[in-house]
């Protein structure tokens, strides 16, 4: 990105939607530890669902520069 002749807004995705739940869970696993025991949710700091499903793609970053994705969001 620092790269690039001219400056742009970037947004690095892998195209898969996830929740931030997802992200938490995963790296306390990674880890060893147990989320819920060190995370406190506050309700009041949700956002409401303003749409079904939130997800972008890497293709504008791809067309760019050779950058693509190299690892995945495990399942």
């Amino acid at each position: 990105m620092l790269q690039q002749e001219e400056p742009d807004d970037y947004v690095v995705a892998t195209g898969a939607s996830h929740s931030v739940q997802d992200l938490v869970q995963l790296a306390f696993d990674h880890a060893g530890l147990d989320w819920k025991q060190h995370v406190v949710v506050d309700p009041k700091f949700k956002r409401p669902a303003e749409v079904d499903v939130l997800s972008v793609t890497h293709r504008r970053r791809a067309v760019s520069s050779a950058w693509s994705p190299r690892c995945s969001f495990p399942s």
